[in-house]
């Protein structure tokens, strides 16, 4: 199933599936759109990550996904992309860039 987000999840499409068969990630489906969440817990909170996003309107979920995280008791959400255009969309919901991540293969 996790083949609707090969895409957004490239490289990484097995370690997402392996995440998802055993339970610590979930596949939604939001009208024409996947995502892959999993919770992270803190001592003082928890928060839901987005690991990848696929599909058309992405923007337009952002509610629900908003919702989803409310109904889990998360405090925050924390999107995973290499999308600039995601960061800008988000700001209506006073988003920040909190990480840039850098990869150095050897």
């Amino acid at each position: 199933m996790a083949h609707v987000i090969r895409h957004a999840a490239g490289q990484y499409l097995q370690d997402i599936t392996a995440e998802i068969e055993k339970g610590s990630a979930e596949l939604y489906r939001f009208d024409d759109c996947f995502f892959c969440f999993r919770l992270e817990q803190y001592q003082q909170d928890k928060e839901l990550v987005v690991i990848a996003a696929e599909g058309e309107n992405l923007m337009k979920h952002c509610n629900a996904i908003i919702q989803k995280a409310t109904a889990l008791g998360c405090s925050a959400i924390r999107f995973h992309t290499s999308q600039q255009k995601l960061g800008r969309a988000m700001r209506r919901y006073n988003a920040q860039e909190v990480e840039r991540v850098y990869k150095v293969v050897l």
